[in-house]
C-alpha cells in the first residue's frame, strides 16, 4: 500500500510537471501606445538635481545633474578623497521608461573642449531603477552596480557648497 501511495504520488508530480504552460498574446501594437507615466516621470526629472554622498574608501563625491527636454544631460562632479580632489563633466543622453532611468555618456567637457566617449565601451551605458521620484526628490538604484543615488532638486543659481577643510 506504501508503495502505492508512492507511485501515485510519483506519476502526479510528473504529470504536473506536464501542464499546458501559459499562453501569451504576443500581438503587438500597431503603433508605439502612450505611456502617461513615463512622460509624467521623464518631466520629473527635467532640471537641476545635486546629489552629495560619500565614497567607498574615504571621501565623498558631489554632482550636480542638469536633464534637458531635448534628451540630452551635464553631470558636474566634485570628487574628494584622499588622494585629491578631481573635478570632471560628463555629457550625452538620458532617458526614463517604465521605471528605468538610463543615460548614454557620448564624453567628458574641460572648459570649451569636448572628448569623446568611446561608444564601444559598455560602461558608457548606464540603467538605473527608479526608486522614488517626487517634485523635489529623486531615489534611484544602479541596476549594475547596486549603488543607491539620492538627489535633492535646486534653482538654476546652485552651485556646490564650499568643501571642508
Amino acid at each position: 500500500m506504501k508503495r502505492l501511495a508512492i507511485v501515485l504520488f510519483c506519476v502526479q508530480a510528473l504529470l504536473a510537471g506536464c501542464a499546458t504552460p501559459p499562453v501569451f498574446d504576443t500581438s503587438v501594437h500597431a503603433t508605439k501606445p502612450e505611456a502617461p507615466v513615463t512622460d509624467a516621470l521623464r518631466t520629473l526629472m527635467l532640471g537641476r538635481w545635486y546629489g552629495d554622498q560619500p565614497v567607498k574608501g574615504g571621501g565623498r563625491r558631489q554632482w550636480l545633474a542638469e536633464r534637458f527636454v531635448d534628451g540630452t544631460f551635464r553631470i558636474d562632479f566634485l570628487i574628494e578623497t584622499p588622494e585629491g580632489t578631481t573635478q570632471l563633466t560628463e555629457v550625452g543622453f538620458w532617458g526614463v521608461a517604465g521605471g528605468v532611468y538610463f543615460t548614454i555618456t557620448r564624453g567628458w567637457l574641460d572648459g570649451d573642449s569636448f572628448g569623446p566617449a568611446d561608444p564601444s565601451d559598455p560602461s558608457m551605458y548606464d540603467s538605473y531603477q527608479i526608486l522614488e521620484a517626487s517634485d523635489d526628490l529623486l531615489r534611484y538604484r544602479g541596476n549594475e552596480s547596486g549603488s543607491e543615488f539620492t538627489l535633492r532638486k535646486v534653482g538654476d543659481d546652485f552651485d556646490f557648497p564650499p568643501t571642508e577643510t
